[in-house]
Formats: C-alpha cells, sequence, structure tokens
C-alpha cells in the first residue's frame, strides 16, 4: 500500500539519539549502513565544522539510535561492519606519501582496539592497500580493497575468522570482486557487473578455496546478462539481474547442508520476474527474516518497494512520490531472524541543491517514516548573499556569484553574457541518464563553455557551462572565439529535471529537488554573436 504522508512522524519520546556532546551532526555522507546483532549501524563523515566521522548504532527495529564517540576522540574510520563475533572497521593514516590502511576490532561496536601489525602475514600488504566496504558474519570477516602492483591497481580480498588474525584470499588476486557476503556455511565473494557483462559469484567454506558458482546448473550469471544485485536470506541466495531489454529476472538458490560446496541448484523464480515490470533497481537487502528491494517505476519515477520472506516470492508496493526526499535510497541494511525491520538512507534536498543524509525505517517494508528526523543534518536554509546591484555582463562576474543564486537574482529573463569558447575534452562513460539530456548530464557536463580572457585556477578549463536546446539550436564558434552569448537561466523544462540509472544498470535516485535546482542554474543559449 502507499506510504502515508511524510508529515505522519511517530511520537517523540519513540525516538532516541543521544549526542557525544550535546553538538548536533551535519553529515556530508554515509559510508556504510549495515546490520548487526543488536540492529544496525551507520558510519557517516561530518561537514567541515562537525567530526571527521561518526557511528550511530540502532535499535533492531530502528527506532532509537546512539552516537557512538568517533573522529577527535577516536579512531577516523572509513568503514566498518558488525557481525556475531565482532566488529571491525578501518581507517586511513599517513604514511609518508601514501595513506595506510589500519584495522581496528572491537567486541561491542564502542570500544576499539588497533589490530597489531603483525596479526597474521596478509596484514603488511593488507595495511598498504585501500579499502572497500567491510563484512561480518557468522564464519567470519572480510574486506575487499585493492593493492598498487608495478604501478597499477590490483584487486585483493582479505578473510578472517577472529577478525585478528587475517589472510589474502589468494585465489581472488585481481578477480573483480564487489563485496563478499558471509553466509550461515561460508563465504559468498560477488561482483554485480555492469551494462556490458555478467556477474560473477564464488563460495568458499574457509575463505581459501573458492568454488565459481557461475558454472552451477541454471546460474543466474550468464554472458547474457547486465548487473546484478544479490542478498541472502537465511541459507538462500537471492540474486535479481538485469536480463534482455533491461527487463529485471529473480533468482534463488540454496547454501545449506554444503550445497555451496558440491552445486547450487539455482531456480529462475519466472512467476514473479512480472513483480519487476517496468521498473528500475536501486538495492537489495536480506535477513534470516526476509529480503527487500527498492527501486522506482520508470514512467513515474516514484518510489518502489519489493519484499520477499524466503527470497523467492516477491511483493510489490508503490511508494509516496515524495517519499525518500523525491528520490530512491542507495543504502538500506535488514534486521531480524523471525521477522525482518529495514532501515535506508537517502538524501534530501533543499531548493539550492545542498543535500543531507536522512534516517527512514520500516517494519514491513511498505510503510516507511523518518524517526531520527534532522539527527544526520538540519538542511541549509540556502543562499543568502545579496544579489548584484546591477547586471553582469562579463562572465567572470557571473562565476563571482554563487551559483545557486543565478535563478533567484536573474530569473528567466533574457541576460547577455561576453566571454571566451573554451577548450574541454569533455565526454566519459555512465551507467545514468539525465532527462531532459540537453539540459542535465549525469557526469556534470555542458555543451559548451565560456570563460575569461585568463583561465583561473579557481575555474578551471571549464569555467561557465552552457546549454543548448535543441528546439532553438545554435551554431558554436571555434575555441578561443570571443563571443557574446544571449540566453537565460531557469528555464521552464528545469521542473522536469531528473538523473537516473540507464535500463538495465542498477543505482539510487538522486532527489528531484536537487537535480531540479542544478538545471535552474544551467544556462540555456538562444544567440551566440562574434565578437572583435
Amino acid at each position: 500500500m502507499p506510504r502515508p504522508s511524510p508529515s505522519s512522524a511517530e511520537p517523540g519520546p519513540d525516538i532516541v539519539l543521544r549526542p557525544v556532546d550535546g553538538a548536533p551532526l551535519d553529515a556530508a555522507i554515509v559510508r556504510s549502513l549495515v546490520a548487526t546483532p543488536s540492529g544496525f549501524a551507520v558510519l557517516g563523515v561530518g561537514s567541515a565544522n562537525g567530526p571527521a566521522t561518526f557511528t550511530l548504532l540502532g535499535s533492531s527495529d530502528g527506532r532509537r539510535w546512539s552516537r557512538v564517540a568517533t573522529g577527535p576522540s577516536g579512531p577516523a574510520f572509513s568503514f566498518l561492519a558488525g557481525g556475531p563475533l565482532g566488529w571491525i572497521a578501518s581507517s586511513s593514516e599517513a604514511n609518508g606519501t601514501v595513506d595506510a590502511t589500519a584495522l581496528w576490532f572491537s567486541t561491542d561496536g564502542v570500544a576499539w582496539d588497533r589490530v597489531a601489525d603483525g596479526s597474521g602475514p596478509a596484514l603488511a600488504d593488507l595495511s598498504n592497500s585501500e579499502t572497500n566496504p567491510l563484512s561480518a558474519g557468522s564464519v567470519g570477516f572480510a574486506i575487499v580493497g585493492q593493492l598498487t602492483e608495478a604501478g597499477n591497481s590490483v584487486n585483493a580480498t582479505w578473510v578472517s575468522r577472529d577478525g585478528r588474525t587475517w589472510a589474502e584470499a589468494t585465489a581472488l588476486h585481481g578477480r573483480n570482486t564487489d563485496r563478499v557476503l558471509p553466509l550461515p556455511e561460508g563465504f559468498l565473494a560477488f561482483a554485480g557487473g555492469c551494462c556490458a557483462g555478467p556477474g560473477t559469484a564464488l563460495f568458499s567454506a574457509d575463505g581459501q578455496t573458492w568454488r565459481d558458482l557461475t558454472t552451477d546448473p541454471g546460474s543466474p550469471f550468464d554472458a547474457n546478462t547486465g548487473q546484478s544485485l544479490i542478498a541472502a536470506v537465511g541459507s538462500s541466495l537471492v540474486v535479481l539481474r538485469s536480463g534482455d531489454g533491461g527487463a529485471i529476472e529473480t533468482f534463488s538458490g540454496d547454501t545449506a547442508q554444503g550445497a555451496g560446496r558440491a552445486g547450487i541448484a539455482w531456480r529462475h523464480e519466472a512467476s514473479t520476474d512480472a513483480a519487476f515490470d517496468g521498473a528500475g533497481l536501486s538495492i537489495v537487502t536480506g535477513a534470516k527474516g526476509g529480503a527487500l528491494a527498492l527501486g522506482f517505476d520508470r514512467t513515474t519515477l516514484a518510489p518502489l518497494a519489493w519484499t520477499s520472506a524466503d527470497g523467492a516470492e516477491w511483493h510489490r508496493t508503490a511508494l509516496d512520490v515524495n517519499l525518500f526526499g523525491g528520490g530512491v535510497p542507495g543504502l538500506a541494511a535488514t534486521s531480524g531472524d523471525d521477522g525482518a525491520s529495514f532501515v535506508a538512507i537517502a538524501d534530501r534536498s533543499n531548493n539550492a541543491g545542498d543535500v543531507r543524509p536522512q534516517l527512514w525505517r520500516s517494519d514491513d517494508g511498505n510503510a516507511w517514516l523518518d524517526p531520527a528526523g534532522d539527527a544526520l543534518g538540519a538542511l541549509p536554509a540556502g543562499a543568502s548573499v545579496p544579489c548584484p546591484t546591477s547586471r553582469p555582463t562579463e562572465v567572470e562576474e557571473f562565476l563571482a556569484i554563487d551559483p545557486p543564486l543565478w535563478p533567484v537574482c536573474f530569473g528567466d529573463a533574457a541576460i547577455r553574457v561576453r566571454g571566451f569558447i573554451a577548450e574541454c575534452e569533455c565526454g566519459g562513460i555512465t551507467s545514468e541518464q539525465g532527462m531532459p539530456s540537453w539540459l542535465i548530464d549525469p557526469l556534470g557536463f555542458s555543451a559548451f563553455y565560456l570563460s575569461g580572457p585568463i583561465v583561473s585556477a579557481a575555474t578551471g578549463p571549464g569555467g561557465f557551462g552552457v546549454k543548448i536546446d535543441p528546439a532553438h539550436s545554435v551554431t558554436v564558434p571555434p575555441p578561443r572565439t570571443h563571443v557574446e552569448l544571449t540566453g537565460h537561466f531557469d528555464d521552464p523544462a528545469a521542473a522536469t529535471c531528473r538523473v537516473v540509472p540507464l535500463a538495465g544498470a542498477f543505482g539510487p535516485v538522486a532527489p528531484m529537488a536537487q537535480t531540479v535546482a542544478l538545471c535552474r542554474r544551467a544556462f540555456v543559449v538562444t544567440q551566440v554573436r562574434r565578437l572583435p
């Protein structure tokens, strides 16, 4: 069923967020959201005025949260994970001209001890690696990272049974691995693939001997697939993959009774594929009590939720378009054995395009509430600098104004701005699409750029970005041509701006208010006049 209006908040006494020093958080980004034996944990990075990092520990239902001291009074963590055997975390420390990785262990997620450098033959390599998200489960711990070999970055994976003694999984050295998922009977190394190739999955009971699951009968990982998402519901694996034409297909497989070592009997749950028709996916998460997938309707862009008790049968729910700040979360976690509770983190935005992460929780995956409110940081009020008393005419004058003020100060009135056509090697590959594509680019590029006579380090080679409406096309002169552009900010099409994953690709959706704000500040040219 649709989620109640976001104004329907839970009673205040049910929500507890205990600060360390009474100072509110101002989170810049959340790096980790993980399920723990007692509930959930959040690791985030503060803004310039906040703590270097912070950790929140949540109850099993996500209603009550406590803040744990890190940053100035503890290690500045990069990632963390917690499981039945304890907690692990990584931090980055300066070591000469490079950043080295330090490992930490905790029994409760509150008090941390640094893992000694001599704890295992692999730790010397691990300490010189760049680490990614960590994993913790009933069989141990895992870290995915990169080593530098002969000047190149090489993927590497490390595993530990106790969080203190580590060994590299040499069979995975150099293999593409996104993360390691601890299962009741071993480890699952997984790479979700992307738009040009299938994902991969390998199983190990001990972290050293690995077996390729992609060759098992009915495997969801084959040459005809695109990106995949994977989660564990107890001993069952859930795989949601992008099939032909971007259609989403669902698979499940059981790793119990040694199936991970001997061979998984994969099942294509074809009867439930229809639940994902016309949808895009952001994330899937699971625990013993159930699984959750979050995504969006590709026609309306409204958020969607899918829940499953066993990873085989899925139920779809349309959510309120304003839920999750008008986007779709990129982080979610599931906790619980007998039933599942869910927590997600999504960005919300003000009209200037500033964002802050926000906690959301649900008892069933269908009805969502934001119990912590501004716990991770209140949205700024927006730009408040006065507008210029006279309208600028040179590109340097526009660049001296905070871009969020451009549509505020000038509206959609016709504006003339002089400068030089800039050289720009603009391009790249992304798994997202902007709509309308001429007004917003997922990589942030413009059709062309305008700069002053001297390109400063502050503005860089891009300078002042200019968009071209195909309905009013213009001819762009070659670089270094002196021109006067006529155009406007706050184009009417800005109200429809969105950035979403391409068909066949999975990922979060940014808040609509953020993409609209970016499009409102875009300068749309209607005329180009050459100057001497």
